[in-house]
């Protein structure tokens, strides 16, 4: 699916995660580049992904998918770690 935005990511979750109260997906995409980062992001309604934070990291890790609850969206990196420079090479 394309996006009108430019919300940067390579790799994204199995399992967006909806929100039957606010009408929002959420989802996150993970960047990889010399400053790697999680995008958080919901979506309100079209093609237009919203920014909700972003999380620099050293070295980003595979997740299938990631927890969601009133307040709270929770990530949880597991050992499986991707180093993005061996990506490139």
């Amino acid at each position: 699916m394309r996006y009108d935005d430019k919300l940067l990511g390579n790799l994204t979750t199995a399992h967006p995660h909806y929100d039957q109260n606010t009408n929002e997906s959420f989802n996150y995409l993970t960047h990889f580049s010399r400053n790697r980062k999680y995008n958080v992001y919901r979506i309100k309604a079209g093609k237009t992904r919203d920014l909700i934070t972003s999380i620099e990291v050293k070295a980003p890790s595979y997740m299938h998918s990631f927890g969601l609850t009133k307040h709270y969206i929770i990530l949880v990196e597991f050992p499986l770690v991707v180093n993005s420079l061996d990506l490139l090479l």
